[in-house]
């Protein structure tokens, strides 16, 4: 499927994020993605270190942390 980031930032800091687009969910999570990321700086290192203890196929099918990673980074460059 296809996944769409959508962020609030505050000062380079992320406030809120939430994902759209065709793919599988398989567990909420919105909560989990936003309570590991709220208030991380917006900068690769701060968002892999934040999400390098989460397996995020677990909750969207087919989708690696490091996928999303991706995604978050190219659609904003």
């Amino acid at each position: 499927g296809e996944v769409c980031v959508q962020m609030k930032l505050q000062h380079n800091h992320i406030e809120h994020i939430e994902l759209q687009g065709d793919f599988f969910i398989l567990n909420d999570y919105t909560e989990v993605l936003n309570t590991l990321l709220k208030g991380k700086t917006f900068e690769r290192k701060a968002i892999e270190e934040a999400l390098c203890d989460i397996d995020l196929s677990t909750y969207i099918k087919g989708l690696t942390t490091g996928e999303l990673i991706e995604i978050i980074f190219t659609e904003t460059n």
